[in-house]
């Protein structure tokens, strides 16, 4: 408490509340060389304490200030009392206490009982993981560091990592503390986390900190148990019973196969028109791309997936900044849990981290499709931008696709894969960036592959609406739904799940996590399809009732740090995910964008009727020289003529003539394209697409 004693105010005892003075209260950051910095100031008005008005003064947070910038938060309480009520409103008494920085005894007066808010124990427990992407300090790479807790005054500290490069995750690493925080969540201090680094002659710099203003947030609530779900273990046995209900009941249009249903409403309709972009526009609703289409699609989300889905619900990033406020930067990336507990004394220490996170490195197979990227930020001259795709792993640059860059395109098309190599992934490894680059950086996003590998919504790959062994909605995972299902049971001691054997009537009866048990029926039947086929569409309608990740496509925001907080366009893309040492890896999805086909309209020009006559012969007849010519539209330059009927007297023209016209075309999207330079100094050709129309003239 600082008291300032014998300050005079002008005016009568009565009127003081109206005369009364703000107060001034400056910070500074105390050095042992040199001068103190001046961190900020707080100016806030006081409470008047008396006989008459006997109200305490309350703790509130206010914010500090610097160069009428934001500085921090101050919380404190200020009242004036005057000289004649002093003995009526006695401060503590005075205690002697060790300072933290300079170890000196210092004299003061603690804070009134009746302003301190009131206390509880409380128990904070930390899972430390590991750290990613420590970045260099005063020149030199971190090589051993390790984590610091604090807490209301209380710390505590992890082991230093022996070999940060090697391995960057810490062993069983799991700490409390027991803090008395204040029962009013906005009194509470914050918890702070610092990260050292074990440097020789004895010097331990702190490479980075986070602050976790409201540590409350991370408040451990005990799950609700069913007290039927208890009962359920691994040896339970699931019996059949009539009066089941279904949960999911199978789709009518679902009946007949994609291709034949396209061919009944289109007898016209090639096998080939029907590939994973008519599945892709289908899934955007856009009816003009696409002629025909009943069969599976998946969703395209228009923002990230981490913005859908919590991808951290196992384990949460701490992004770690050093430097001063407004001017941090970037120092890594902390991987971890914390929960608070209030009842100390009936939940066991690091018992709340149920979810087992692997400690060793696990080699995977990372696939990144990149479909295309939409209004991009324009690069050249005339306002188009050479576009390529960079892919970086960590700082390692793995993919740099330049020759087959788009040329004058603010929304190109790729439709590319990108296989990552397998000997240089792990779940360790977690930033991919996309550089879509002209000469100079276009944009860039960041994700986080660990998040998506250790989710429990699994979006390491999505689940797909039916199960089919081939075709463009052939499974894509390592894993049948059947294999899922039962892991699944496995892992969370669920029964065994129990199948039908009727063809006619499929279901699957199980037990899902919080859930009791129930029936799922098939939602796709297919009469060709086999009694395994049917099962593993059970399988799947049980497992697609959960919150997981569906088979989509999400679109990304480019950003550019030159421009930051302004979106430098968007890019539809998705990832997956399998395990290296695993069952067998299916054969990538081919996105590769359409080709058209090469094709040859042939018109013949027989005769002529009632042609307007415009010239006069010799004699004065009426008369007109009479050819046909005719052009695709956008390829006026290559037009097509017949002979000349010369003289005609009548406007009839006799031809008997066969027109050609060589074209590029896309049946699926019944558009005719052909390629064309946007300007004089435009090096490259765009392709355009129109739709096929023939002028004859």
């Amino acid at each position: 408490v600082l008291v300032i004693s014998n300050l005079p105010i002008p005016g009568a005892y009565s009127e003081n509340v109206e005369l009364l003075p703000s107060v001034t209260l400056e910070i500074y950051d105390f050095d042992k060389i040199g001068s103190d910095d001046y961190l900020g100031r707080v100016t806030v008005p006081v409470h008047l304490r008396s006989k008459v008005d006997n109200h305490l003064a309350t703790l509130q947070w206010y914010p500090v200030t610097r160069h009428e910038e934001d500085a921090g938060e101050l919380l404190a309480a200020f009242e004036i009392v005057h000289m004649q009520d002093t003995d009526d409103f006695p401060l503590p008494p005075r205690k002697m206490i060790k300072e933290a920085t300079t170890k000196a005894l210092r004299e003061i007066i603690p804070i009134p009982e009746d302003i301190r808010p009131q206390l509880r124990l409380v128990r904070i427990d930390i899972h430390i993981w590991g750290l990613r992407r420590l970045r260099k300090y005063k020149f030199l790479n971190v090589n051993q560091p390790n984590v610091l807790i604090e807490c209301g005054g209380f710390t505590c500290a992890t082991k230093k990592l022996q070999n940060y490069k090697a391995n960057p995750n810490f062993e069983n690493t799991v700490m409390s503390l027991e803090v008395l925080l204040p029962i009013e969540d906005e009194y509470a201090p914050p918890l702070v986390i610092k990260v050292f680094d074990n440097r020789k002659f004895g010097r331990h710099p702190c490479i980075g900190s986070y602050e976790i203003k409201h540590v409350m947030n991370y408040f451990y609530m005990k799950p609700l148990v069913d007290p039927e779900l208890q009962k359920l273990s691994r040896d339970t046995k699931i019996t059949f019973e009539s009066d089941r209900v279904s949960v999911y009941q199978r789709k009518q249009e679902d009946e007949q196969s994609i291709v034949e249903q396209a061919h009944r409403e289109d007898p016209d309709l090639q096998d080939e028109e029907i590939d994973w972009w008519t599945k892709f526009y289908a899934s955007l609703r856009d009816m003009n791309s696409i002629r025909v289409y009943h069969g599976n699609v998946f969703t395209v989300y228009k923002c990230e997936l981490e913005k859908i889905f919590d991808l951290q619900d196992v384990v949460t990033s701490f992004s770690l900044t050093r430097g001063k406020s407004g001017e941090e930067v970037e120092a890594g990336v902390l991987k971890g849990r914390v929960h608070v507990i209030t009842d100390v004394d009936e939940v066991e220490v690091g018992s709340t981290f149920t979810e087992d996170i692997p400690q060793d490195i696990i080699p995977v197979v990372v696939r990144v499709y990149v479909v295309k990227a939409e209004d991009l930020q324009p690069q050249d001259a005339n306002g188009g931008c050479d576009s390529y795709i960079q892919i970086h792993l960590g700082k390692k640059r793995l993919i740099k696709d330049s020759k087959n860059y788009i040329p004058d395109s603010l929304s190109p098309v790729f439709g590319n894969l990108f296989p990552l190599k397998t000997h240089t992934l792990t779940v360790s490894s977690f930033m991919l960036v996309f550089n879509l680059k002209d000469d100079d950086l276009v944009g860039s996003t960041i994700i986080d592959l660990e998040d998506r590998w250790l989710s429990k919504c699994r979006s390491s790959c999505g689940l797909a609406q039916t199960y089919t062994r081939e075709g463009i909605n052939a499974w894509r995972d390592n894993r049948a739904p059947r294999e899922i299902l039962s892991d699944l049971c496995e892992e969370h001691n669920l029964p065994e799940p129990l199948y039908s054997s009727d063809e006619r009537n499929v279901w699957v009866k199980t037990a899902l996590p919080g859930r009791r048990v129930q029936t799922y029926t098939c939602q796709y039947l297919d009469p060709d399809n086999d009694m395994e086929v049917k099962l593993e569409n059970a399988a799947l309608s049980a497992l697609r009732s959960l919150d997981w990740v569906p088979e989509h496509v999400e679109t990304r925001t480019l950003h550019n740090d030159c421009q930051p907080g302004v979106s430098q366009g968007r890019i539809k893309m998705w990832i997956d995910m399998f395990p290296l040492q695993g069952p067998l890896i299916p054969p990538p999805i081919d996105i590769s964008p359409r080709q058209p086909k090469e094709y040859e309209l042939r018109v013949v020009v027989y005769n002529t009727y009632d042609v307007i006559l415009d010239d006069k012969s010799f004699t004065g007849e009426k008369m007109s020289d009479i050819y046909v010519s005719g052009f695709l539209r956008g390829l006026e330059r290559r037009k097509s003529k017949t002979d000349t009927h010369w003289r005609s007297l009548n406007g009839e023209g006799n031809f008997n003539w066969r027109l050609k016209f060589k074209f590029s075309y896309y049946p699926a999207e019944q558009k005719l394209v052909f390629r064309k330079k946007r300007s004089l100094f435009t090096l490259d050709k765009e392709e355009v697409k129109v739709p096929p129309i023939l002028a004859l003239q």
